[in-house]
């Protein structure tokens, strides 16, 4: 009888244990026959060592790879082993975007004596193994060292560097031996005489931090810090442990995943509503000191208010037209009023008039009509514009409170409260030269643009935005973007007006906007349109058999000439009373076709104030380290970012946000601050693990099924993405990204939905994966037989009973073998099966002693007198780190059972560049898959660049607001 045993050690770190399976008493029968044979088989147990060095390629040390001469310039760093030995190598760099990195290994010749390798040309003799270079932040080889002949060589020359030279980065070499041959790593200066540095000393790798870094890296599915092959942890399941991928001592992390629910009101917290309460109780009582009117001492009504330098309009501004300080006086509405035409009525903060929301936008003079854009959107939805402002019953005191959103990574009052008086500037005929509304007496926009100038500094510094930041200012609301394009397909445009509809039903405001690059196309002139000019659709609806929408641009722009325009004979009297028709050409407001709004307008804007039917669901994290794993699935990495479990029981609609700090405005410019550096961000929603995995971090997708939700990422600063889930007993996994691996930032993920029954309590759980130490793993062990003789009988298809039975038993230790019995409580679990192979899955504890894996044949001599080329491969998969002894000479080495108890094994952790035929089969398909995704994805982006917008015809949702 053949047996096999192997050894193993778990150190599980999780999120959930799993309930352990034990086989049936009849089945540790032949495990027991297996463990007489086996004999007395000692575990012999050895602390692996590590060291590591941190460098960088810099001027003068990039000189690239060998195929340029001046390779001998990157750093070298000289390996004197102790004993011959297996050593991993590993590389790492972070560099955005990805360098081609790789190293040389090489024998040090006499002549490079206390120096380094000088010679740009290499002989087959020194060159011991180098690994190709490829755009990736780890490149890891496990290098056999053998025995230095006397007087061949002194050690052996690590040369780490990128394909092209003159590149400059930072970088870390380690190198391992987890058979723990002591070894020295020094690096070798230019200057032969100058003494070598020693690299970090040596780190001494417990169980602990050896599971921790099989965790992280052997999960990563390719992009590993692995530890030697005689300890490398296997590729994990779906369902797998949540540790810190790095073996080197990364920061502390800042941010918890903390989630913090609140229940929205208006928008401010108890703090600021007593801070509210405090200046409108200041303002009142100064006041009263001042004849019954505020005014604001922190906004002066001076040059110093209006200009950047406290003086006059700056050059930016002069070029655009503005030669000259406008402001003849500021005056309070009171006393503008006066000289306005008879019928303006009394001055008040909104219309009288309250369809369409309000009554136009008249430009203002600055440079700010990203704000006025804004304001104009906002505007289509008078009960949005109403919460802008904080508190509007003072007017009579002169004062009001306007409040702007401004998202803080550090806190939670996102919101920003200032205080203003009614004194506007003014300009040659007495009214407010700046914004205002097309009737001076309606005082919200010009209150708003001061409250606005304030926060900003002074009425100069509001220039410089987008649409979007407007948006985001006025309602905190999420703004999004979305990309139409023309389609003659009815089920799209169907699409875009439904989901138009919904948005003006949940008290959406919506924008558009022809937007193009260069000059505008001549028809788009001549049908009266405006190009790269946001406008308000103020409503929509089917009149008559007609789609028609209300779009409003700035007071006295040039309106639709197209049908329904104000003067097209299309329109009916009745029509007329039942839209609101009025025929104005000069107060921006038109009807049009919803044909022709498809037609014509390639972007919409919409936001949504958060208001008190809505729950916040606020997470602060951050990426940092291997915790910036990258997109899913683009990357393998990908399963190292942080994760959420997000629970439903109804459906449930969500808004989700992500958001990285804005850059210092004093050292960016607008670009920068809409593409930020910290590369392009990602939403990605799975589908949860099932059964007992549900509460465990998703590492592995095994179908498109599971792909839930896929935010493609965008480089803003602000990612938002509407989606809608499914009642589900599985909870979902929640993914925030970048799109690259490597990009470390904080950010914030907020998500926001519908408070159904208004109770103050969320509708929906949301929890992080905790990472914390459990006591159980699960396992899976495959034993496949080998050499089995089919007889010929392949084309009838093999039947069960073709295959010897085979069975794999795990032992609580290899000290069960010793006197060749085994007791009932020797054997934890047991599975066997009449088949080409077994397949065990237990749950296993922590332990510091190796349990003990018996592959076995239940009747030994027949399956051997029927198959004499039997043999078996012995494969573990586990959801946590581990390590793995086959007793074998090499790990990885295919051989028959022998009566010695070695048995064959695949180290699981092998890269794909060095594949050969101890590397996992399974894997190599894999990794085989992995480079034609990585090719279609390139091709993909590529395609991307050719068209502004989605390719997809209709509605295209591009997931962006700055």
């Amino acid at each position: 009888m053949r047996t096999g045993v192997c050894f193993f050690t778990a150190n599980v770190y999780n999120s959930t244990p799993s309930t352990p399976v034990r086989g049936g008493s009849g089945k540790r029968r032949g495990a027991k026959r297996a463990a007489a044979n086996v004999g007395r088989a000692k575990e012999r147990m050895v602390k692996p060592v590590q060291k590591q060095v941190r460098n960088s390629w810099g001027p003068g040390t990039s000189g690239g790879c060998p195929r340029v001469p001046s390779w001998t310039k990157n750093p070298q760093y000289l390996l004197t082993p102790s004993a011959p030995g297996s050593f991993t190598i590993v590389l790492r760099c972070n560099a955005q975007p990805l360098l081609d990195i790789g190293f040389v290994v090489l024998k040090q010749q006499s002549g490079d004596r206390g120096g380094r390798k000088t010679s740009p040309k290499v002989s087959k003799r020194e060159l011991v193994t180098k690994t190709t270079w490829k755009p990736v932040d780890v490149q890891t080889a496990e290098v056999d060292l053998p025995p230095l002949a006397s007087g061949e060589a002194l050690g052996y020359i690590i040369v780490p560097c990128t394909f092209d030279p003159g590149h400059q980065a930072a970088f870390e070499l380690s190198v391992a031996s987890v058979a723990g041959v002591a070894f020295t790593l020094t690096e070798l200066r230019d200057d032969a005489g100058a003494p070598s540095r020693p690299a970090v000393q040596p780190v001494t790798l417990t169980e602990a931090n050896v599971a921790a870094a099989n965790a992280a890296n052997a999960a990563s599915g390719g992009v590993p810090a692995k530890l030697p092959a005689a300890k490398a942890a296997a590729a994990p399941v779906s369902g797998g442990a949540a540790a810190t991928p790095s073996i080197a001592k990364a920061e502390v992390p800042v941010a918890e995943n903390e989630v913090q629910p609140i229940s929205e009101g208006q928008g401010l917290s108890k703090r600021q509503q007593a801070d509210v309460a405090r200046l409108i109780a200041e303002a009142e009582a100064a006041a009263a000191q001042n004849g019954g009117l505020f005014v604001d001492p922190n906004f002066v009504a001076g040059p110093s208010s209006l200009w950047a330098d406290g003086r006059a309009p700056g050059a930016e501004l002069r070029a655009s037209g503005l030669p000259a300080d406008p402001v003849i006086a500021w005056r309070r509405p009171s006393e503008f009023a006066a000289d306005l035409p008879s019928g303006s009525g009394v001055p008040r903060l909104f219309s009288d008039e309250r369809s369409g929301g309000v009554s136009g936008v008249v430009a203002s003079a600055l440079l700010n009509h990203w704000l006025l854009a804004a304001c104009n959107i906002v505007g289509g939805d008078l009960g949005v514009l109403e919460r802008v402002f904080v508190d509007r019953s003072h007017g009579a005191q002169g004062f009001y409170l306007v409040r702007f959103y401004v998202d803080d990574p550090k806190s939670d009052d996102d919101w920003h409260v200032v205080i203003v008086d009614d004194r506007l500037p003014c300009g040659k005929d007495g009214l407010p030269c700046f914004a205002r509304t097309p009737s001076p007496a309606v005082l919200w926009l010009p209150i708003l643009e001061k409250a606005f100038a304030k926060y900003k500094g002074c009425y100069e510094k509001t220039g410089g935005g987008s649409v979007e930041d407007g948006l985001l200012y006025l309602t905190g609301g999420l703004s999004r973007e979305v990309g139409v394009l023309p389609s003659n397909d009815p089920e799209l445009v169907d699409a875009l007006w439904g989901q138009m509809m919904q948005w003006w039903q949940t008290s959406h405001v919506i924008g558009c906007e022809h937007r193009v690059d260069g000059e505008p196309p001549d028809e788009l002139t001549r049908k009266g349109l405006l190009a790269n000019l946001p406008y308000c659709v103020i409503v929509g609806g089917e009149f008559y058999g007609h789609r028609m929408v209300r779009l409003r641009t700035f007071y006295g722009y040039s309106e639709w000439r197209g049908k329904w325009a104000d003067d097209d004979p299309s329109w009916t009297t009745q029509m007329r009373q039942l839209m609101a028709y009025r025929n104005n050409s000069e107060d921006g407001t038109f009807w049009m076709g919803f044909d022709d709004f498809v037609l014509w307008f390639n972007v919409l804007f919409t936001c949504r104030m958060a208001d008190d039917r809505w729950t916040k669901l606020t997470m602060r994290s951050r990426w940092q380290g291997a915790t910036a794993g990258g997109c899913c699935p683009n990357f393998a990495t990908w399963r190292c970012n942080q994760q959420w479990l997000l629970t439903t029981k109804q459906p449930l609609r969500l808004t989700i946000s992500l958001s990285v700090p804005a850059p210092s405005s004093a050292s960016t410019t607008d670009h920068e601050a809409l593409f930020p550096p910290e590369g392009a961000l990602g939403i990605t929603i799975l589908k949860g693990n099932p059964g007992a995995d549900a509460k465990r971090r998703k590492l592995l997708l095994t179908s498109a099924d599971e792909l839930i939700v896929r935010a493609e990422p965008r480089q803003v600063r602000r990612l938002v993405q509407d989606v809608t889930l499914e009642p589900s007993e599985t909870p979902y996994v929640l993914l925030p990204h970048t799109f690259t691996p490597g990009c470390e930032t904080p950010f914030t993920l907020v998500l926001r939905a519908d408070d159904e029954n208004d109770d103050g309590l969320p509708d929906f759980h949301l929890e992080p994966i905790a990472l914390k130490a459990e006591k159980v793993g699960r396992f899976f062990i495959v034993v496949d037989q080998l050499g089995v003789n089919l007889d010929g009988r392949m084309s009838e298809g093999p039947s069960s009973d073709m295959y010897p039975e085979v069975g794999v038993a795990v032992l609580a230790s290899v000290a069960a073998l010793d006197d060749g019995r085994l007791d009932d409580g020797e054997i934890l679990h047991d599975e066997r099966a009449a088949a080409d192979s077994v397949m065990l899955a237990c749950g296993l504890a922590t332990s510091e002693v190796a349990y003990c894996v018996v592959p076995y044949l239940a009747s030994p001599k027949k399956a051997l007198a029927d198959h004499p080329n039997l043999r078996c491969r012995v494969c573990v998969y586990a959801d946590v780190p581990f390590t793995l002894d086959s007793g074998a000479p090499k790990l990885g080495a295919e051989h028959a059972m022998k009566e010695d108890g070695t048995c064959t094994c695949w180290n699981l952790g092998k890269m794909p560049d060095q594949q050969n035929e101890m590397t996992c089969p399974i894997l190599r398909v894999y990794n085989s898959l992995k480079k034609i995704e990585r090719g279609l994805d390139r091709q993909l982006k590529y395609l991307d660049t050719l068209a502004p917008f989605p390719r997809e015809a209709g509605l295209a949702n591009r997931d962006t607001s700055g």
